[in-house]
Formats: structure tokens, C-alpha cells, sequence
């Protein structure tokens, strides 16, 4: 093994691991007795990816039975109401994209 050479020039900086996160929420939508419904989230800016969401609301009753990412700026949870009264929920895309 040889002699250790000399020290190169600094290389570029790499990718900055920064990110910034934006929710966006959808239209309040009511679940009726009975029914499974798709419920969107906003959609995210552009640049950005949904990457999850969330949801709040009066859900007594209501079980998730699907929730993913439409089109990759947008998430849709699908809720299932198996009780008697109709609530109302909201879905919010979280969207991810540099800072």
C-alpha cells in the first residue's frame, strides 16, 4: 500500500433534508347510517405529496376501512357508519415537499 495522497477539493453540498409539511383539509362530510363513503382531503400544493392524512369529527359509529393516498396530492379515508345516527367528518391531507 502507498503513501497517503493529498486532500481534493470539497465536493458539492448534498440534498438538504429539509421538508415542510402542509394539512389541508376537505370539505366536511356527513356519513349516513348504512353506507360506506369516500371522503377526500384537500389537495396538497403543488410540489408537494400526500403522504398521510387525518380526520376529525362526530364519528360514533363510524369504523375507517380504507385510507391511502389518491394521485399522490390527495388522501381519501373511506369511513363505514354500522350505527343510527349521521356524523360528520373531515379529512386532511398531509402533504410533504422541500423546504
Amino acid at each position: 500500500m502507498g503513501a497517503t495522497g493529498a486532500t481534493g477539493a470539497t465536493g458539492p453540498a448534498g440534498p438538504s433534508t429539509l421538508v415542510t409539511r402542509t394539512v389541508v383539509p376537505g370539505a366536511p362530510t356527513p356519513v349516513p347510517p348504512g353506507t360506506t363513503v369516500p371522503i377526500l382531503g384537500g389537495i396538497c400544493p403543488v410540489g408537494t405529496l400526500a403522504v398521510s392524512g387525518e380526520w376529525i369529527g362526530s364519528a360514533l359509529g363510524v369504523d375507517v376501512v380504507a385510507n391511502q393516498s389518491l394521485l399522490t396530492n390527495q388522501w381519501s379515508t373511506t369511513f363505514a357508519n354500522g350505527g343510527v345516527l349521521t356524523p360528520t367528518v373531515t379529512v386532511s391531507s398531509s402533504c410533504v415537499g422541500p423546504a
